[in-house]
């Protein structure tokens, strides 16, 4: 297993570090999907501005994809901001990260 953390950087950036570090463009929403290698997977979701009554700039959440995966998740700050949200995943080898199209 690796640790997967996801989360949203500055106002318009999607990061994921851990066993590989990826970056996505991501104007106000985002949505991707973690698939580990057996297809079980989930469906991430980040919006930048969404906070309504809370404090954090960033909002980050997590959708079943009917392949509920069975790995520890967790939320934490993230990285050097705290109180803004990231997603934590202990994911097996080879779980790649893909954007999905909107």
């Amino acid at each position: 297993m690796s640790k997967l953390t996801i989360y949203g950087a500055s106002d318009d950036l999607i990061e994921v570090e851990g066993v590989f570090r990826e970056e996505f463009n991501a104007y106000e929403k985002w949505e991707g999907r973690v698939i580990a290698p057996n297809g079980d997977a989930l469906t991430v979701f980040a919006e930048f501005g969404a906070r309504g009554a809370y404090k954090a700039d960033w909002t980050i959440g997590i959708q079943n994809t009917g392949t509920w995966p069975n790995w520890p998740i967790r939320f934490e700050d993230r990285p050097d901001r705290e109180g803004d949200p990231a997603l934590v995943l202990d994911v097996p080898d080879g779980t790649i990260v893909e954007e999905v199209a909107s």
